[in-house]
């Protein structure tokens, strides 16, 4: 496998990563086959972006204890409560849903979230300072006319 190094943390990582929309429609030893296949070949970047939430465990399960060795991506969002894939943006939500893919990964490597809520707070605020804006440019421009 050929690695290659991310600018700014410094992680190898290989340049064929592994995808997992649409593992889940194999059984539980196919997916961990699979997996394991995958760690032996090198690959170490996953991509989590699966449409249910059998795979999880499997990851749990097979990266045990080379977790040091993989970097998952995990998707801020995406919501498994009731198995297939959904969305949901409101922050609960996406604290619930990661520390869900954390438990079933077996891991606690996780970006940190308080910056994530200051990072929603500063958006909010910067979306009500916009919306004062319009509201007085509005203002503005009906006064003009």
């Amino acid at each position: 496998m050929e690695y290659r190094k991310l600018p700014h943390g410094g992680e190898d990582i290989g340049v064929i990563g592994f995808g997992t929309s649409y593992i889940g429609r194999a059984d539980e030893k196919e997916i961990e086959a699979t997996i394991a296949l995958a760690l032996e070949m090198g690959i170490n970047y996953i991509d989590l972006a699966s449409a249910d939430a059998r795979p999880f465990p499997c990851f749990g399960r097979v990266v045990g204890g080379a977790r040091e060795k993989v970097h998952y991506q995990i998707h801020f969002g995406a919501i498994y409560k009731d198995g297939p894939y959904a969305r949901d943006y409101n922050l609960e939500a996406v604290k619930r849903s990661i520390d869900w893919q954390l438990e079933q990964l077996r891991t606690q490597k996780a970006q940190d979230l308080e910056a994530l809520e200051r990072e929603e707070s500063a958006r909010r605020a910067s979306a009500e300072a916009l919306q004062q804006q319009l509201t007085a440019l509005t203002a503005q421009r009906d006064a003009l006319q």
